[in-house]
């Protein structure tokens, strides 16, 4: 009753109505117009005086201050469905490796997808997500920004909160503006943080009569292995030949796969052939090594499982070109066809 709460707390019941008709207190009532108080009522009306008392906030603000602290309360609540999401995938025999807070955090027009600058990211990281994942004590890495490569300073700025870097695996790119040496500006500032770049559309032009993949290869997996990626993704696996599935606001309508299905009949594309390609002796658990960059020869060079070494180098010049390849000791000479992709191992 309201007397009654009103006399538990020293406050006239006229403060108790204010509250409740400013939407403050939403008490429940019983079929005769009693009001009555739960536990979570009376410990938001403790709350509220406590602004009021110790820190003289008007109704105004008290206000601001209660929906804040809902929307807090309902981010914990979907932090830890989204813990218990991960947990069910992995008593599944899903082990989910790695999430990225946002898709093109920087992207307002892409769904799903939100604006998200990087002082919110960070702190959804620090105060939410991070010490969510730590106290479940999940396996799953965070992977932070996950945009193009023009705003490495998204990035660089939330590894700056220590808060913040102590619960992140790494920084994710994308590669449809900006530089791909954006990455190597990352690893330099953070180099005890991991580079993945996650993104980017592999698709040959629909009046080539023919699929050429030195590009994907050059910009894409030697470009970002160059400049300390862990891994390469492209976008993306698979759709069919209108490049659907897609949202109606904000999708990609001309995002071919890298295989497009219809039916029972597949096609392989460009996206699928560069994978193929660099991935055939890129094993899991390869190293890159030092190798020298040329200006029409870009390469990159691993140390693969079973003690071999694996070159790739992609002819970006005009014409076929012949070079020779020198590790330790031994040196051979080869010749790459103009626009085409080699892969040397020894």
């Amino acid at each position: 009753m309201i007397s009654s709460v009103a006399e538990m707390y020293g406050i006239h019941p006229q403060t108790l109505r204010l509250y409740e008709r400013e939407g403050l207190l939403k008490p429940s009532r019983t079929e005769g117009n009693t009001r009555l108080y739960t536990d979570e009522d009376l410990e938001r009306l403790e709350f509220i005086l406590s602004l009021a008392r110790d820190l003289g906030v008007n109704i105004a603000g008290m206000a601001i201050i209660l929906q804040m602290r809902e929307r807090m309360e309902e981010m914990q609540r979907q932090i830890q469905d989204f813990v218990k999401y991960i947990q069910g995938m992995e008593a599944e025999g899903i082990r989910i490796a790695a999430i990225t807070i946002q898709n093109e955090p920087l992207n307002d027009k892409n769904t799903p997808s939100m604006l998200m600058p990087a002082e919110e990211e960070a702190r959804f990281i620090k105060d939410y997500l991070g010490p969510a994942f730590r106290e479940a004590r999940l396996r799953t890495k965070i992977i932070l920004y996950d945009h193009n490569c023009n705003v490495p300073d998204y990035a660089i700025s939330i590894l700056s909160d220590p808060l913040a870097y102590q619960y992140v695996a790494g920084s994710g790119f994308h590669l449809y503006e900006g530089q791909i040496e954006a990455m190597s500006r990352v690893h330099d500032a953070f180099p005890g943080k991991n580079l993945y770049f996650t993104e980017y559309m592999a698709v040959e032009p629909t009046e080539s009569a023919r699929i050429s993949i030195g590009k994907p290869v050059e910009g894409t997996f030697i470009g970002a292995l160059q400049n300390w990626s862990r891994n390469v993704l492209l976008w993306n696996l698979a759709a069919n030949s209108k490049f659907e599935p897609h949202t109606d606001n904000g999708g990609c309508p001309i995002c071919q796969g890298a295989v497009t299905i219809d039916g029972n009949e597949i096609t392989r594309n460009l996206a699928y052939y560069a994978m193929a390609h660099f991935s055939k002796f890129v094993r899991p658990g390869s190293v890159r090594i030092g190798s020298s960059p040329t200006a029409t020869l870009p390469n990159v060079a691993f140390k693969a499982p079973g003690r071999k070494v694996v070159l790739i180098v992609v002819n970006d010049g005009k014409a076929s070109q012949d070079f020779d390849v020198r590790y330790h000791d031994k040196s051979f000479k080869t010749t790459l066809n103009q626009g085409a992709v080699g892969t040397y191992v020894w």
